[in-house]
């Protein structure tokens, strides 16, 4: 295993070679490094503001790392590392020799004899075009914010990347490749998920009840996470747990009013009367005001409710059972 020691300006992480992209992408992102491994050469210059520091902790491992010279990144790093370690039986001990033998001038020279053997230049096809793909996906995944999930489709040992929302363009382009791979050949998963709590559950058995066309439909209704809270809110007053719903709730978010953190009927009150300009006390009324007796009569003009996080209710003409049957009507079509 190599171990890596990497820098960005004071900040500082250890990671250990071969690591999974996702991992290695993330320790990155730990201090604030964005690029993806394929974009950061081994450099190891004072001055630098990213800088990478490799060792070895075996003999041959040492003879690798002089071949991972600064004109090589870190992708490269980390796939000699796989070669190295996770290479075919019959390969790994042709690779360790011809290291400690000094047999090999570049890493390209290393590189082709782990590739005289076709299995071992399956594997590192594969190794090298799934850590490109998945962290290209997870790297856009972290500079858009747009992007609210990221499908992962398996098929034939590869795995494929879709990042959604998708317009129609891009969604049907997507249809076609998966229509080339063939039904039976491939499988959808969620790879990531911009929400917490229970949406990347909640995305997947969207995934899998009820297909991509309408994961994509849910993401690209999905509000903005400034929103996120109150939609969480609006989500369990309604008791929502299909995509249409969700969709719908989603439109009309503005329909519903929420008080965060509100865990009483004096607390409804008090928000209600502070959110009318039209209404005000006194410090001398406050302190005889039936506040309970008040957002009682709120609950039961408005229907609103309690959830885990606060206080949802609706005003203007819009009723919850319109909603809910708009997405019903949205999900027969």
């Amino acid at each position: 295993m190599i171990g890596a020691v990497i820098y960005n300006g004071s900040n500082a992480m250890v990671a250990d070679l071969p690591a999974p992209s996702l991992d290695l992408e993330s320790k990155l992102h730990s201090i604030d490094i964005i690029d993806p491994a394929d974009k950061l050469p081994l450099k190891d210059e004072e001055g630098d503001q990213i800088r990478i520091k490799l060792y070895a902790t075996s003999p041959e491992e040492a003879h690798l790392l002089s071949l991972l010279t600064p004109d090589r990144n870190l992708m490269e790093a980390n796939l000699a590392a796989e070669m190295l370690q996770r290479a075919e039986r019959e390969v790994q001990p042709r690779l360790k020799c011809g290291l400690l033998a000094d047999r090999y001038t570049t890493l390209t020279d290393f590189f082709n004899e782990a590739r005289m053997v076709p299995k071992a230049l399956d594997q590192a096809r594969a190794v090298s075009k799934q850590l490109v793909d998945e962290a290209r996906a997870m790297t856009d995944f972290q500079r858009d914010p747009n992007i609210r999930v990221v499908v992962s489709c398996t098929h034939a040992g590869e795995t494929e990347y879709f990042s959604l929302p998708l317009n129609d363009p891009q969604l049907s382009a997507v249809f076609e490749r998966l229509d080339e791979i063939g039904e039976e050949n491939y499988s959808l998963g969620i790879k990531a998920c911009r929400y917490k709590d229970h949406w990347p559950d909640t995305f997947a058995e969207v995934l899998r009840e009820e297909g991509l066309f309408a994961l994509n439909a849910l993401a690209a209704a999905f509000p903005p996470l400034e929103e996120y809270e109150k939609y969480c809110a609006v989500v369990e007053y309604a008791d929502a747990n299909s995509s249409g719903a969700y969709i719908a709730l989603a439109e009309h978010l503005d329909d519903f009013d929420y008080y965060p953190g509100v865990r009483d009927l004096d607390d409804v009150a008090e928000e209600w009367i502070s959110s009318q300009p039209y209404l005000s006390l006194s410090a001398e009324l406050q302190e005889y005001f039936d506040y309970s007796a008040y957002g009682s009569d709120l609950q039961d003009e408005y229907g609103g409710e309690f959830v885990s996080c606060g206080y949802v209710f609706m005003q203007g003409m819009m009723r919850l059972e319109d909603i809910l049957s708009e997405a019903q009507d949205m999900e027969m079509q």
